[in-house]
């Protein structure tokens, strides 16, 4: 195992040291014939920026909740042609491209951020912002030579709706608006929507997408996480008491934004949408959101669209009109022709079809998938961490310093081993032990199959706690409290932290430490381990272990028993919920019970607490879900709520309890922790738990690789944290290598006797 582990995080480790400096990668590097795609420093920061792009179109772009998959396969396009050039021509272009997938004339590349200042204001009104044509036609002009400043505009939205219910028709012209936002300032003057129609008309809502937690991509969780959207804004419109009678018509330039109630008013046959240029069409303004890309570029992306009261889009410009020429104005000339009544209103045109990718995207099995598709992964996995990461606060860094790395390893990687261990490597920084990358590839390196021995980290060694092969037990010549120095051949040092570091987050020191003992002996099923020991004596040896599909968790002694006569005890790692009304008939003349929670339980946890409860239903636990509003960070919220201990049923034990923790309990473990304290205040006698709570969910990348990671935060109920510290024991006790070599459970002798001699519950 060693032999093929170690070169390969020596090759991530290399393709590292381009972010350090230590190795200069050359430009515009074209793929290897391996596949590798070595990038410099300017190419990871278009890279890192393109993937903050992936994760805010993909879950916010209004059109991408049935799908990504073409966007997804642009994505990868993209990335690979970034990747392999230093242009920043091709750069822009490649980005244009990508965003060109969408067919979304709103989701743009912008060669800087818009500016929103206005011109000079020269003082006053310009004269012809309203003015009346011929036969009482009202034309109201919005541009920048109309409309100088922010009162300018207020003053021309109060002289409009004076005027309205004198006019004949009336023709709003916003082409060529500029700096001023059209859409989003007449669609905020009430008075003058009021004014429009004598009869009431409907506004269309904007839907955005809406996200509780992260919906799991492939098996179950129970955070009940989902992805929906959401409409607001939808509003039926009351005329004002003085109204406009006659048509409304709305002239833009194509590819202008427009006022929602332009369309409001074509769809209900009192107006019309004239679009000037055959360019791209005129849009009615959604929300949107800007994307800081490296190179002074931004995005802007739709992250809404509209729906009419029925759930279906608003029809486009009714009338579309040839550019004007120098001399002429076509379209102006059609506007009022329309609203002199010269014309009929044409008849409304169909509903706009949605444009966006659509089926969902299947990613290859592939072990080692091209570079787009390395990159995607990287952007993918990152973005979902970014967005639905509930402890991103608690990281040890800052997540978005874990994005140039990845990216330079997935890209650099020569081979499938070296991919799936960057990918590994990034998921590792989320410091958070329920996050793991998971595939064929990363279970064959750190080996699938365990010897017949258990391991734990004890007094800061990895040290045999158990044999689970009575034979290999009787012949191995291994020994209860031999501490393993290496593992066919590396240090055990060194293996454990290439665990570490490339396959398994931790939450806390302690969690790290019992993940990477317990799998220290882990290796190929067709080789035998060759492990060298210390003994009690201090002399080291060598012994040889066969690997296979053994049950470290072996455990013959009975689930419930009696310690002492007032004094019972279950193991709730092997107890079930079945078992548990029979445990409290059991130990209804007890004093005491210990509930031995070194391991994970079997959801037993909502039918003991209701049985220790003192009070109707405390509360068991804090949690806050992710609630994703929209890509801005006021748009992260969270959905609280607390969590009950279920009703009673069946009678109230009223002895003491107590509950034996350390860092095998994970997850539903310190969750049991919780109910049992909220119930009764159990008294927990040990060390510190591993710090992961929050049920999990999972998500897919390409290479066949599958990640889980914590979907919502939990915390005790009167807040405190538990992410990263689990619960501390109120009673400090760990075993020592002594203890394991003399077969002593250290942890349970202290329950005993804190029971016998602190609460005074002696033997009869």
């Amino acid at each position: 195992m060693a032999a093929l582990l170690l070169p390969r995080v020596c090759g991530v480790l290399l393709a590292f040291c381009i972010v350090l400096g230590l190795g200069a990668a050359p430009a515009a590097a074209q793929p290897t014939p391996n596949g590798a795609v070595p990038v410099d420093s300017a190419q990871t920061q278009r890279l890192a920026s393109l993937a903050e792009l992936y994760g805010v179109v993909a879950f916010y772009h209004p059109e991408l909740e049935a799908g990504t998959a073409a966007w997804d396969s642009a994505f990868a396009a993209a990335a690979e042609q970034i990747a392999t050039t230093t242009d920043s021509a091709a750069y822009a272009q490649a980005v244009r491209d990508l965003l060109g997938v969408l067919n979304d004339p709103v989701t743009r590349l912008r060669s800087a951020p818009p500016s929103q200042a206005p011109p000079p204001s020269m003082g006053g009104n310009a004269p012809d912002a309203v003015r009346w044509a011929a036969d009482s036609v009202l034309v109201a002009t919005m541009n920048p030579s109309t409309i100088r400043s922010q009162p300018e505009a207020v003053r021309f939205s109060q002289t409009l709706q004076q005027q309205l219910p004198q006019a004949q028709g009336v023709v709003i012209d916003v082409r060529n608006a500029g700096f001023i936002p059209v859409g989003r300032f007449l669609d905020s003057q009430s008075d003058l929507i009021a004014r429009l129609a004598p009869e009431p008309y409907a506004l269309p809502g904007v839907q955005t997408r809406m996200h509780e937690g992260f919906a799991p991509e492939g098996g179950s969780s129970s955070g009940e996480y989902e992805s929906y959207t959401r409409t607001r804004g939808a509003a039926t419109v009351q005329p004002a008491d003085a109204t406009h009678t006659g048509p409304v018509v709305l002239l833009a330039s194509a590819g202008g934004t427009i006022p929602r109630f332009a369309l409001a008013l074509q769809q209900a046959g009192r107006g019309v949408v004239i679009q000037e240029g055959t360019d791209e069409p005129v849009y009615a303004s959604v929300p949107t959101h800007t994307v800081s890309l490296s190179e002074g570029l931004t995005a802007e992306v739709r992250i809404g669209r509209l729906v009419t009261a029925d759930g279906t889009r608003p029809a486009p410009a009714a009338i579309t009109v040839d550019a004007s020429d120098d001399t002429t104005d076509a379209a102006l000339d059609r506007a009022l022709t329309l609203a002199r009544g010269d014309a009929p209103l044409p008849a409304v045109p169909p509903a706009a079809a949605s444009r966006g990718p659509g089926a969902s995207a299947e990613y290859t099995d592939e072990a080692y998938p091209p570079a787009g598709e390395r990159m995607l992964a990287v952007a993918r996995g990152w973005s979902i961490i970014e967005h639905f990461f509930p402890y991103k606060d608690l990281m040890d860094a800052p997540w978005h310093e874990a994005l140039p790395t990845a990216i330079e390893g997935a890209l650099a990687a020569e081979d499938a081993e070296a991919y799936h261990l960057a990918i590994g490597h990034l998921m590792v920084q989320t410091d958070d032990s329920h996050v793991a990358a998971r595939s064929r590839v990363l279970s064959r390196l750190r080996g699938a199959a365990p010897a017949p021995v258990l391991v734990r980290s004890i007094e800061g060694h990895p040290v045999v706690t158990n044999i689970v092969d009575d034979a290999v037990a009787d012949t191995s010549g291994l020994e209860r409290g031999d501490v393993i120095l290496s593992v066919d051949g590396t240090p055990a040092a060194a293996r454990m932290d290439s665990l570490a570091r490339f396959y398994r987050a931790a939450s806390t020191p302690q969690a790290r430490r019992h993940a990477t003992a317990f799998r220290l002996l882990f290796g190929d099923a067709d080789r035998t381990a060759i492990v060298r020991v210390r003994g009690a004596d201090g002399a080291e040896r060598t012994v040889e272990l066969p690997r296979g599909r053994y049950n470290l968790g072996r455990d013959d002694t009975p689930v419930m028993r009696r310690l002492t006569d007032r004094i019972g005890y279950a193991d709730l790692d092997r107890l079930e919920r079945a078992q548990v009304d029979s445990l409290f008939t059991h130990f209804a003349d007890t004093d005491a019970i210990i509930f031995d929670m070194r391991g994970y339980p079997n959801g037993t946890a909502w039918s003991i607490a209701p049985r220790l409860a003192e009070t109707e239903q405390p509360v068991a636990a804090s949690f806050a879900k992710p609630l994703r509003l929209g890509p801005g960070e006021r748009e992260r919220q969270t959905f609280d709520f607390d969590q009950l201990v279920p009703p009673r049923r069946g009678a109230r034990y009223n002895g003491e309890t107590v509950m034996l923790i350390d860092e095998r309990a994970i997850s539903q473990a310190e969750h049991t922790g919780l109910f049992l304290k909220a119930a009764n205040g159990t008294t927990f006698i040990g060390s510190p738990t591993n710090g992961a709570n929050g049920d999990v969910t999972r998500f897919r990348l390409p290479g066949g690789i599958r990640v889980g990671f914590t979907g919502q935060a939990v915390r005790h109920p009167d807040g405190t944290q538990l992410q990263r510290r689990g619960l501390q024991p109120d009673v400090a006790v760990r075993p020592t290598i002594d203890d394991i070599r003399r077969g002593e459970d250290a942890v349970l002798q202290r329950a005993i006797d804190y029971l016998q001699d602190e609460l005074g519950i002696a033997e009869r």
